[in-house]
């Protein structure tokens, strides 16, 4: 049985593969076309019990795809295409907020897992 959370899983990997291409000719954009290889690689962890969305080239995750109407609540981690000019940027704390950089690196394996383990007991009640 697919788990609810798979099939937004699979909506944002189509959204990260459309995200790629807009970002495939490197001498018009800045972020790398990596975004679709990171929702693909963070499915396959603990991470799939959430929710997830792209956001400001930013991998965000929630307790609710309705989460911008107050049904759920968003993470205190991501993983942003910034900071870093061709990898992944793991932050611990709130986008919009505090947040710190947490791991710097060109592998989506690495990210996810570190989103995956500042993650691992939040909310307490998931």
């Amino acid at each position: 049985m697919v788990q609810p959370t798979q099939l937004w899983w699979d909506e944002q990997l189509d959204f990260a593969e459309a995200f790629d291409e807009t970002c495939a000719e490197r001498s018009k954009t800045w972020p790398p076309p990596i975004m679709a290889e990171l929702v693909s690689v963070a499915s396959r962890t603990d991470l799939v019990r959430l929710c997830p969305f792209i956001s400001h080239n930013v991998l965000r995750f929630a307790t609710s795809p309705r989460w911008y109407v107050g049904e759920g609540s968003v993470a205190p981690a991501f993983i942003a295409l910034f900071g870093n000019p061709d990898g992944y940027v793991v932050y611990s704390g709130e986008l919009f907020g505090n947040a710190d950089a947490v791991l710097d690196t060109a592998n989506a394996a690495d990210a996810a897992a570190k989103a995956a383990e500042l993650l691992a007991s939040w909310p307490a009640n998931l």
